[in-house]
């Protein structure tokens, strides 16, 4: 699944129903796990509301909106660059056609009934066909709850821009397909690096982590039943006399500052960084029989 072609949309909408009007529109593609291109729209408003689109809006979204940023509420408030519904749901279509047939895309939306849904219901309400199969329709929301430490990925940029919003669905959808991937692959397979994201105080555990309950506690045997080497670096001996004036001396848990120093020898990738009594640690693996090589030469 994570090597599929997906594409993640994200609405801005005066509205949370199903015939929501629209103010803006983006999709972020994500092929062989990693984001692709992106398209953004921002939308007219009259556009959504007029008879062919028949978008509504209701009162408690214009007030919530009234309580967001500057930035955020200028993407929708119409004093720039916009295009009409039809125009921006025409290049949505154009956009995915260019990667592959309708049956082959998923489409992931952060809500069973919102972002695919209303999407659905202003290409219905123009005649136009749906650029996806409705049985690819994906909801991130639900994703999300299986593999909850992709929600921890920091935020870059301003929360509701329909653009920034679906980049970061975009990569929580990578995040949790990997943690997906590592937890449901056969065992007989040897454990592979992956993609480090960290989180906003700066760590990151791989998947195939064993849930027993006990994350702080490093479990020995179990790498070693792996076929893993073990290499453990402390934040206290590591890190930076700033950084560790910072975590110990003065309470701050961020360690993203952190660049872990790489054990000698070859072969080695972080399984884990994570916080523990003692302090950030950083465990580096890397496979026995590598290290047996190393040795032997």
């Amino acid at each position: 699944m994570i090597n599929a072609t997906h594409y993640v949309i994200d609405l801005e909408t005066m509205g949370t129903g199903p015939a929501a009007a629209i103010a803006a529109i983006a999709c972020v593609e994500v092929t062989q796990g990693a984001i692709g291109r992106e398209l953004y729209h921002r939308v007219t408003l009259q556009s959504s509301l007029d008879a062919g689109a028949g978008g509504s809006v209701d009162a408690s979204t214009i007030q919530w909106w009234l309580r967001q940023s500057e930035a955020a509420r200028a993407e929708v408030n119409g004093t720039q660059a916009s295009v009409s519904l039809f125009d921006a749901l025409g290049s949505l279509s154009l956009f995915m056609a260019q990667q592959g047939h309708p049956s082959e895309i998923l489409v992931w939306g952060n809500g069973a009934t919102f972002d695919n849904v209303i999407l659905g219901s202003a290409f219905a309400a123009y005649g136009m066909q749906l650029p996806w199969q409705f049985w690819n329709d994906r909801d991130l929301r639900t994703l999300l709850a299986l593999y909850p430490q992709a929600k921890k990925l920091p935020f870059e940029g301003t929360k509701h821009h329909a653009l920034h919003d679906a980049r970061h669905e975009a990569k929580q959808l990578i995040a949790a397909l990997q943690q997906h991937v590592a937890c449901t692959r056969s065992y007989d397979r040897p454990i592979r690096p992956m993609t480090i994201v960290r989180d906003e105080l700066g760590h990151w555990t791989h998947p195939a982590w064993p849930q027993d309950g006990e994350e702080d506690a490093i479990p020995k045997t179990w790498f070693a039943a792996q076929e893993l080497e073990l290499f453990i670096v402390d934040f206290e001996t590591d890190a930076s006399e700033e950084l560790n004036d910072a975590y110990f001396e003065q309470g701050n848990p961020d360690c993203s500052a952190w660049q872990p120093s790489t054990p000698p020898g070859e072969g080695w990738f972080v399984f884990s960084l994570h916080d523990t009594e003692d302090g950030p640690v950083c465990i580096w693996v890397r496979p026995a029989q590598r290290a047996a090589e190393g040795a032997a030469a």
